[in-house]
């Protein structure tokens, strides 16, 4: 696989472009909100959430396919993994993450994924391969990359910074 590294100021400059393309800035320049990154992932990107079982373990929640292909998922109910068919465009996300509880993780691993999409397609097309994270592989370029575009995509600088500021003014 042939990686392109980016580095953290071209990320925060792709995740900025991609908040000021949607709705007008509103999440960029409007009051600090919570980005609607379902919404965008589906509607600007045109890209499908899928619910599954990813892993009996656990240790993969979230998994994007670049291309039509075979995935393994865990059959809770059989307690064995199955193959389904997956199309391209499709973000698998693990149904553990749909708990009350688990919902900021959810968040970040649906970024994360869409993060993968558009730093990665082009590394992963063709290549009979998908982006799919595991505590052995979370250290590779393509995992920190995907993982800063999500961190700059849910949080953007320049809101961050505008919370932080009123919240001092309202301290004073």
């Amino acid at each position: 696989m042939n990686e392109m590294f980016y580095r953290q100021s071209a990320l925060d400059c792709i995740a900025n472009g991609l908040l000021k393309n949607y709705r007008n800035g509103m999440y960029l320049y409007g009051a600090p909100r919570s980005i609607p990154i379902e919404e965008i992932i589906e509607v600007e990107y045109k890209l499908t959430i899928e619910y599954v079982k990813l892993r009996k373990s656990g240790n993969v929640l979230g998994q994007t396919v670049f291309e039509n292909c075979f995935v393994p998922v865990y059959d809770k109910e059989n307690e064995q993994y199955t193959i389904i068919e997956v199309q391209p465009g499709t973000i698998l996300i693990d149904e553990a993450l749909l708990e009350e509880e688990n919902m900021g993780r959810y968040r970040y691993t649906l970024t994360h994924e869409l993060s993968h999409w558009i730093l990665h397609h082009k590394i992963f097309d063709n290549s009979q391969e998908s982006a799919a994270k595991t505590t052995t592989e979370s250290n590779s370029k393509t995992e920190w990359q995907a993982d800063a575009l999500a961190a700059s995509i849910l949080m953007p600088k320049m809101q961050i910074k505008k919370a932080f500021f009123f919240n001092a003014r309202i301290k004073r």
